[in-house]
């Protein structure tokens, strides 16, 4: 099954991130999509990079929500993607407006690769939720509950 397969492919990564401190939004992303080219080339900027708090606050809850969950348990799965989604939401958001800012400076070609990433995260969220709406969730809820 496809979904599996996808799954297998990023819990390690996903739970690796979740555990510890790396690139969560990358590892979140790899395996359902591949970043597309260099938007600030385009405009003739160089990029800068500084930390981010809101995918720093997303990291840490996946965090705190992998700690409470059993290991390889299907709970733990769909927690972590429930926190891929989170990621794929915030930068849908962040690449959704890229693209109206860019298409407003009538920067037509970043607008158009940002687009394209745009459709990369949504597509990646898209996955994200068949796998847990298909594989994931249905075995999560046959969890045995804490009285």
């Amino acid at each position: 099954m496809i979904t599996s397969y996808c799954l297998s492919q990023n819990r390690h990564r996903l739970k690796a991130c979740a555990t510890s401190d790396c690139d969560f939004s990358s590892a979140v992303a790899e395996g359902f999509h591949v970043p597309s080219a260099n938007y600030f080339g385009l405009i003739g900027a160089e990029a800068k990079t500084e930390d981010n708090d809101i995918i720093d606050e997303m990291q840490s809850a996946a965090k705190d929500m992998v700690s409470a969950t059993e290991d390889d348990s299907p709970l733990r799965d769909a927690a972590l993607i429930v926190a891929g989604n989170q990621v794929e939401h915030y930068e849908i958001a962040m690449y959704g407006s890229l693209v109206s800012f860019a298409r407003q400076l009538g920067l037509r070609e970043a607008a158009g690769l940002l687009e394209q990433s745009l459709n990369e995260e949504k597509a990646a969220d898209a996955k994200l939720t068949q796998i847990g709406e298909t594989a994931v969730n249905p075995q999560a809820t046959q969890m045995p509950r804490a009285a």
